[in-house]
Order: structure tokens, then sequence, then C-alpha cells
């Protein structure tokens, strides 16, 4: 941790407790850091609420993190996650499974949908394969939109370099 960090988690003593309770439940410390400092600390501070006094336990932010590390939800996804267990305490998966959260990391999947959105832009796919490269954006908004924000972004993006650099060799 920065020196900054390490004094803005031990400066309040209910902090630097809450802190060490997630590390001893198996968070990364430079994570756990960045997560509560940045975005539990401004839902705490936009509700005017103490740490202490909030449903959600230490083990639950591990959870949450571990849910982004591992790809089943991207950062967006866990903010939103984030503030619905500061409300009610109820677990990351929990939340994921129930509102269908779980972002969407099947290769085959984001390629259909992207073959689908070039084959309804074709005018786009021909301006960019006459050198327009800043319609890529277009295309991975597409893909996004068309996956309701849900799909891996990473992904999206290899795919469709790939799909874009085939049809640049053709």
């Amino acid at each position: 941790l920065s020196a900054y960090e390490a004094r803005l988690l031990a400066e309040d003593r209910p902090v630097s407790d809450w802190f060490e309770a997630a590390l001893a439940a198996g968070g990364d410390a430079k994570l756990l850091a960045n997560w509560l400092l940045n975005n539990l600390f401004t839902i705490l501070n936009e509700r005017k609420l103490d740490i202490n006094a909030i449903p959600l336990a230490p083990a639950g932010l591990v959870e949450l993190i571990n849910l982004v590390q591992d790809g089943t939800i991207n950062n967006n996804t866990a903010k939103d996650v984030l503030a619905e267990m500061v409300s009610t305490g109820a677990a990351a998966a929990e939340i994921v499974a129930s509102k269908g959260l779980a972002q969407i990391s099947d290769p085959a999947a984001i390629a259909a949908t992207i073959d689908q959105i070039l084959a309804d832009n074709q005018s786009q796919v021909d301006a960019y394969l006459g050198g327009k490269d800043k319609l890529r954006g277009f295309f991975v908004g597409q893909a996004m939109r068309a996956f309701q924000g849900k799909a891996d972004p990473a992904l999206v993006n290899q795919v469709l370099s790939q799909k874009l650099d085939d049809l640049k060799a053709n």
C-alpha cells in the first residue's frame, strides 16, 4: 500500500479494524484498499453512514472482489452490487444470481453477436476497412449494447479485433 492509503486506513480505528478483518478473510491488501477507499467510502459518504452501521461484512467485500477477479462480473457491475450489499447485507453472489448480472464470457456467443453486428452495419464496416479506424469504437459500443453491458469488455475487444483483422486480410 502507498503511505497515503495506509494513513487513510489507519486514521480511523473502525476502518482499520474492518480492513484487517477483510485481510483475515483472504483479501488482497492492495485491492481491498482500492475498493474500500474509492468505492465503499463513496457510498458511505453519500449515505452519511459509518462503517460499523452497515450490514456488509468484511468477508462480503472480499467475495465481491473475487467475483471481479474471476471474471464473473465487471467493475461497473461490481460497484452497483456493492451499493446493494451496503443497503441489504445480501451476499454478492446472491445479488449477481438473482439479478442476472453475471458477465458473458463465452467467446462463441460474443463472436456470433459481433458477426451479426458487422453484417447489420455493412456501410460502417466498409468505412472502417477504408481507413476510418475510429469506427472500431462504434462496433464495441454496438456489441456492449447488444449484451446490455454484460459482456466481458476485454473479450469483446479481442474477438472484434480478430474479426476486423480477418476482414482487412480478405
